[in-house]
């Protein structure tokens, strides 16, 4: 059988190096003639996945060659150095943005660990955010080169670690098998479950869950402390 995957159009760059298809359509474009047809999120209805059966052999999206020197010059800094990519806010039409999305701010508290250099994965209006709450130089925007989701999929494959709320970035840093921090709402998607530490979709993943809903300053001590122990491996 041959499998064409239909997609939004900034995904079209990225998803073409998947090997579980054959073809890959922007949403919009026209279709070549097929037999079947099947919604994405069908599938694990129709192979009856469970949580103990969920297809998790990552990593199933790859990062493109032709984008990585752009990122690999971008990305910078002595070796034994971390580098981490951030992401503090999602896209605001999304239902549960206003929990899910804490902003730059609970960031600000980490930006001075030694030996650490970041990196920003926003992108859109919030990316502006580095500017206007006085971080320029402890952050170093990408934003102005990521043009669509295969470009930010070649700057995670420069990085170490990414630490991003609940958006693309966090679940494209899963699907490459990159290690990423996830610092959840109180009220997370039902893919997390309710108070849990890992997700199944994702093993490179650890995620820090609000206590208490709207707390973001507890979340944020525990990455802190991550963070300073995790920087004593490189």
């Amino acid at each position: 059988g041959k499998v064409v995957l239909e997609c939004q159009k900034p995904l079209v760059n990225l998803l073409q190096n998947m090997n579980s298809c054959d073809q890959v359509v922007a949403r919009g474009d026209k279709l070549p003639k097929f037999n079947l047809h099947v919604p994405l999120l069908s599938l694990p209805r129709i192979m009856k996945t469970t949580l103990t059966s969920i297809p998790n052999n990552v990593p199933y999206i790859f990062s493109s060659h032709k984008y990585e020197s752009v990122f690999k010059k971008l990305v910078t800094g002595p070796d034994n150095w971390l580098k981490v990519g951030l992401c503090w806010a999602g896209k605001p039409s999304q239902g549960n943005d206003r929990n899910r999305s804490c902003g730059i701010e609970p960031f600000l508290k980490i930006l001075g660990i030694k030996n650490v250099i970041f990196y920003s994965l926003q992108v859109g209006p919030r990316a502006a955010d580095i500017k206007k709450f006085g971080a320029t130089g402890l952050i170093r925007d990408l934003s102005p080169n990521l043009k669509d989701f295969a470009h930010t999929a070649a700057a995670i494959n420069n990085l170490d670690l990414i630490i991003s709320v609940d958006t693309s970035v966090a679940h494209l840093a899963g699907a490459m098998n990159k290690q990423v921090w996830i610092p959840l709402c109180f009220t997370g998607d039902w893919r997390y479950l309710h108070r849990k530490t890992e997700t199944t979709w994702y093993p490179s993943a650890r995620l820090i869950q609000q206590k208490h809903f709207g707390n973001w300053e507890t979340v944020f001590s525990e990455v802190n402390a991550e963070l300073q122990n995790y920087k004593n491996l490189f």
